[in-house]
């Protein structure tokens, strides 16, 4: 019975994760997105990565919580689907954020500003903490693939436990 109860209630805490994980990663891509100019290019903020991988997240972990709490065929389904679709999302932010890193504060700054002393330091200021935030970024899209898939084989396990159960009980009329 303790093993059940483990294992129906694992899914939720990791709902719960993928719920605060959104809104770690919408806050801090609200905060590169309030820092990026049109003058320098950060692919994370124009593709906009930072909003749909927070809301998936989101939206996974509420429907992971609630597939658990009402037990509904369709929402676990749902929590299911989403749970992969969040897996592709947060796969493509390791992709979009990793390649935020590659980018040279040196080559960009210079390149930019055509060696005006102030306008440089500016700059390395501005892309110091620009990688800072997509390593951040990185660390939690790396970490939501990892929730994701274990919410997803968890939710799995759960579901088919409750059909096992629910198809060996008969039903009295």
């Amino acid at each position: 019975m303790a093993n059940w109860t483990i294992m129906n209630e694992s899914p939720k805490a990791l709902g719960t994760v993928q719920i605060i994980i959104g809104a770690v990663v919408f806050l801090f891509g609200f905060v590169l997105k309030s820092v990026s100019d049109s003058e320098i290019i950060i692919n994370s903020v124009n593709s906009n990565i930072i909003y749909w991988g927070s809301f998936s997240f989101i939206i996974s972990g509420a429907l992971s919580v609630a597939s658990l709490d009402t037990s509904h065929p369709s929402l676990v389904k749902a929590a299911l689907a989403m749970n992969v679709v969040s897996l592709a999302i947060a796969s493509a932010g390791v992709r979009v954020f990793s390649d935020d890193l590659q980018k040279s504060p040196e080559y960009h700054c210079s390149h930019i500003f055509y060696q005006r002393e102030l306008a440089l330091i500016f700059c390395r200021f501005f892309w110091k903490h620009t990688i800072g935030n997509s390593k951040v970024l990185l660390g939690f899209s790396v970490l939501e693939i990892i929730v994701s898939i274990a919410t997803f084989v968890l939710t799995w396990k759960v579901r088919s436990s409750t059909e096992t159960t629910s198809a060996a009980v008969p039903h009295s009329t």
